[in-house]
């Protein structure tokens, strides 16, 4: 049941994302327009509704990423964490800030604890992503995880949204969800 609900809240996130991204995508206009609606003309000349309007969206089959493949398979699949790892991911939930979930700020990342879905997420706050990256990696590892351990948490790397709409702008790469080599 636990796996159903951590499905549902990944492809909820990923809808928002891609609804925000698609909104703030859209032109700004103070005019409203219209879409005319199709008609058909009869030889008569009288026109008509169509019945028969077929639309096939083509979306982007987000599993076949195989990055978000793995993503997924962390989180429904827990691997178990070595005594030294288990110690440092307690210590590490034991030090969250007043707000409930934040436990590390620097001015390029976030870390921060999901306690409902028992996962360690890094909001970065740069376009220079492999720099935040590797440095909320090294902060993890220096509070005692090991590069095993940040992989088993699993940490859930995501940009925020001035950020992601830099990275469109530039037509940049958006960040892997993953730490490297995991």
């Amino acid at each position: 049941m636990k796996k159903i609900y951590i499905v549902i809240i990944l492809l909820f996130i990923i809808s928002v994302s891609i609804i925000i991204a698609a909104f703030k995508a859209a032109p700004k206009s103070s005019k409203t327009s219209s879409i005319p609606t199709p008609t058909a003309i009869k030889p008569n000349g009288t026109n008509v509704l169509p019945t028969n309007i077929s639309i096939t969206p083509t979306p982007q089959n987000i599993f076949q990423n195989k990055t978000i493949q793995k993503e997924l398979d962390l989180l429904e699949n827990r691997r178990p964490l070595t005594n030294v790892d288990a110690t440092a991911k307690t210590l590490l939930i034991n030090s969250i800030g007043n707000d409930g979930t934040t436990i590390y700020t620097s001015g390029e990342y976030s870390i921060i604890y999901i306690k409902s879905m028992d996962e360690f997420e890094v909001e970065i706050a740069t376009t220079n992503i492999q720099k935040a990256k590797t440095d909320a990696v090294s902060w993890l590892l220096s509070k005692g995880m090991s590069h095993d351990g940040i992989c088993k948490l699993p940490l859930i790397f995501y940009t925020n949204a001035g950020v992601y709409q830099s990275l469109k702008a530039n037509n940049t790469k958006d960040v892997t969800p993953l730490a490297d080599g995991c």
